[in-house]
């Protein structure tokens, strides 16, 4: 833990309870500076989030009509039991499963809450029966067009991205996403 990564906690954590944030949150920099660590704590507490507020409802019966709870405990608990859980898939996997048809591609797409790892590391371009086909542009262009609550990690700066996505989904994302810049060296050895 350095002050670096508590600047950056804090900055998901307000992205994550913000109601007025944007849809999507996009982790990028250097290798090795902790992005795909964020995501699977995001991952983690939501899903955390969304267990102990079901233990709680299956131990004291319907939220909602709890007598141990005030209306606005309540409220809050039933908000968190619908929270989707978010899945986190990696970059090159959304491109192997869309060249083989895979379901799981769509399903991905679909998905309600998504994260999505190491964005640019997986070829732009994949054949299906001899066909050209863009899994990731098309899966960032349904996320934005449903504004679905994405969480992209990648190694590409916002201009790197523009040169290997296009201006399109460039713009798209620029619009979408709040930034989070992980600058630094890697904290691997």
């Amino acid at each position: 833990m350095d002050v670096n990564t508590a600047a950056r906690i804090n900055k998901v954590a307000i992205w994550l309870t913000s109601t007025s944030a944007k849809p999507m949150l996009m982790l990028c920099g250097n290798v090795g500076t902790g992005k795909t660590e964020m995501a699977r704590a995001i991952q983690t507490v939501i899903s955390s989030m969304i267990e102990a507020a079901l233990k709680q409802e299956r131990e004291l019966g319907s939220l909602a009509t709890s007598n141990q709870m005030d209306q606005e405990q309540a409220r809050v608990f039933n908000h968190i039991i619908r929270l989707p859980r978010p899945a986190l898939v990696g970059a090159q996997q959304i491109a192997e499963m869309a060249k083989q048809e895979d379901e799981g591609y769509m399903k991905a797409r679909r998905r309600s809450f998504l994260i999505v790892d190491d964005l640019g590391a997986e070829p732009v371009v994949v054949k299906v029966f001899g066909s050209d086909v863009y899994p990731l542009i098309e899966l960032i262009t349904y996320r934005y067009d449903e504004m679905l609550p994405t969480v992209y990690t990648t190694n590409l700066t916002p201009d790197g991205v523009r040169s290997y996505y296009g201006e399109r989904v460039a713009d798209r994302l620029k619009e979408a996403c709040a930034l989070i810049p992980y600058p630094g060296a890697s904290y691997r050895k």
